[in-house]
């Protein structure tokens, strides 16, 4: 007679003395996925690796995190190896290089799956594998097959460095649902700019600017669309200022690695984490966002002062025939800080 394990029982308490919290905090996986995102020339490798310094702080409550680092640009590489496609030379470095990159990032995700159609999510699904393949390696297993390699309960971390297409941010949500953060690489188009035309200055200001548009918004369906996937982050990080200054002497003005501290007491819940003003009227923004009834693009905004009041609040709206919008003005205005009923 065949039985099937009910999945409740391997979490219920191993004895009286263990309380229901503890039966689930021995099952937690203990693991964190981060990816970031930034338009080219925004020092999104700079990040992930501040990033990897605030997880491997002795200081951290709970212990520290064994982070693995992992690059999209090697996942790309060893997809054209595989499929015999022409790798950019090793010994150019230049913007020729980087485009390289670009088009194989383009090709790889504009492959026919099984199914006929192409995977605009390739690169993230290879990422997925090479996390599998850290953890396996971590725990001492062989890989076997298809077969999961799950957790053990240690405090494990992944940076993913970095993603360029929405897709991608949907598929890394999809299986880890709670604990993928993705997070947006803030700088000035010229800042980025100037620091673009200091690592590929022979290339020229023009051939830059066509390389950021391509990064940006891409043509094809398949290729680079950083502003969109920008727009999916869970946390922003501004990094216009740089973190050295001349002869490697560190810059005072830089904050990000507190900033990336704050993110991760959050997300460990080590410290009560209040929310700062622009986190607050991102809040309200967004509830105003959910009121639109546009079904091309929903746009919120909300206005605060310096104490964090909500001043006011408001949203795009749909046209409405014999004249006005859909669902009134769209505007909704505080009095003395605090939103009508």
């Amino acid at each position: 007679m065949a039985t099937a394990e009910n999945p409740l029982l391997r979490v219920l308490p191993r004895s009286r003395e263990e309380d229901s919290k503890g039966a689930v905090l021995r099952h937690a996986a203990n693991e964190l996925v981060f990816a970031v995102v930034g338009h080219v020339g925004s020092g999104t490798s700079e990040i992930a690796k501040a990033l990897k310094e605030s997880l491997d702080d002795p200081a951290l409550p709970g212990g520290v995190f064994n982070v693995e680092l992992l690059k999209a640009s090697d996942v790309i590489i060893d997809w054209a190896r595989e499929c015999g496609e022409s790798l950019p030379d090793k010994n150019t470095q230049g913007l020729a290089h980087t485009t390289k990159l670009q088009d194989l990032g383009d090709k790889m995700r504009s492959t026919p799956t099984a199914t006929g159609e192409p995977d605009h999510s390739a690169v993230a699904g290879r990422l997925i594998l090479k996390i599998r393949e850290s953890r396996a390696r971590q725990l001492g297993i062989s890989l076997s097959g298809t077969d999961p390699v799950l957790p053990d309960g240690a405090r494990r971390a992944y940076i993913l460095d970095s993603l360029r297409h929405p897709a991608e941010v949907q598929l890394l949500r999809h299986v880890y649902q709670d604990a993928f953060v993705l997070i947006g690489v803030v700088c000035e188009e010229s800042k980025r700019l100037e620091r673009l035309q200091e690592k590929f200055g022979d290339s020229g200001k023009d051939a830059i600017l066509r390389f950021m548009k391509r990064d940006a918004e891409a043509q094809e369906k398949h290729g680079q669309k950083v502003a969109k996937t920008f727009h999916l982050s869970d946390f922003f990080v501004d990094n216009t200022v740089s973190r050295w200054r001349e002869h490697s002497v560190n810059n005072p003005d830089w904050d990000t690695l507190e900033k990336l501290g704050r993110l991760v007491k959050i997300l460990t819940h080590s410290e009560i984490v209040r929310p700062e003003v622009g986190e607050i009227a991102m809040h309200h923004a967004y509830a105003a966002m959910m009121q639109s009834a546009c079904l091309s693009r929903q746009v919120g905004a909300a206005l605060a002062d310096r104490a964090g009041n909500i001043v006011a609040t408001g949203t795009n709206e749909v046209p409405k025939a014999g004249g006005g919008v859909f669902m009134g003005s769209g505007v909704t205005w505080s009095k003395n800080g605090a939103l009508p009923s």
